[in-house]
């Protein structure tokens, strides 16, 4: 309803979240009664005010997210001469929140606010790897899209793949969303808990190469790390109190939404 930006009526709600409209419309009588949807004269639904300062307090944690590490994506970006990222992790799929480009003509451009699926990108992996076997698990069984001839899709070769993450601290991806690009990236990890964002580097396979992503992997752990401490004086984003009503609300129901985690922190800074 906030992205859509105007009031919507149950079945367009229902279509957009995959929900059978009769489990739709519990879970919005529900949130009506909390404060976090209003319903109009005509029926249609809209945010209410609880969930517009919940909207609020998210892009707030962002911003700060964002203020934190751009001084560190910068540096980066100079030092290494290709673009950096800052991504967070939403279920499956991993979100730029932020960019600083390389100085090169040729390079690496993700406009901020794009999703792409965690277990083709280093940033998702760079995520995924601290996160709960149920977590991981979860995002397993529903089937990983191949999208080039070097995606990893199978379970194992995944579990294999995060379990190198998790000991060297950082992830690569060569070729595996898009022929010709690659990127390396490492968690920034909080004091507990799973990672709040990821730092990553991007740039075409032929500055790229294995050698010299082995080197970029330490920099860009150091450069999260660096994050990590500047965020110590802030709260780490909380997860959507909305997101956990709707799933106590939806009693099992829809079983394709958002995925949790419950997991701590695998690796000390």
């Amino acid at each position: 309803m906030v992205a859509h930006g105007e009031e919507m009526p149950l079945a367009q709600l229902a279509e957009a979240t995959s929900l059978a409209p009769s489990t739709a419309h519990r879970l919005l009588t529900t949130l009506v009664d909390l404060g976090f949807v209003q319903q109009d004269t005509s029926r249609r639904y809209c945010p209410g005010h609880r969930l517009l300062g919940l909207v609020s307090a998210a892009e707030q944690r962002v911003a700060a997210l964002r203020a934190a590490a751009l001084p560190h994506m910068t540096e980066l970006a100079k030092a290494c001469g290709e673009t950096a990222h800052l991504t967070i992790l939403d279920g499956p799929e991993v979100v730029f929140v932020d960019q600083v480009l390389g100085p090169g003509t040729i390079r690496m451009e993700v406009k901020v606010g794009t999703r792409m699926d965690a277990h083709v990108t280093a940033a998702g992996k760079a995520l995924l790897a601290w996160q709960s076997e149920a977590y991981v698990g979860s995002l397993l069984d529903t089937g990983l899209q191949r999208f080039t001839p070097q995606t990893i899709t199978q379970p194992d070769d995944v579990r294999r793949e995060l379990a190198q993450v998790r000991r060297r601290g950082w992830a690569t991806e060569s070729e595996e969303h898009e022929p010709g690009a690659a990127c390396v990236a490492a968690p920034i990890l909080g004091a507990t808990g799973p990672p709040v964002a990821s730092l990553s580097i991007s740039g075409p396979t032929s500055r790229l190469r294995p050698r010299e992503m082995a080197s970029l992997g330490t920099r860009i752990r150091e450069a999260a790390d660096g994050v990590a401490r500047s965020l110590e004086s802030s709260p780490p984003p909380q997860p959507d109190a909305a997101a956990r009503l709707i799933s106590a609300a939806g009693d099992g129901a829809h079983t394709g939404g958002r995925i949790r985690s419950d997991n701590g922190r695998a690796r000390s800074r």
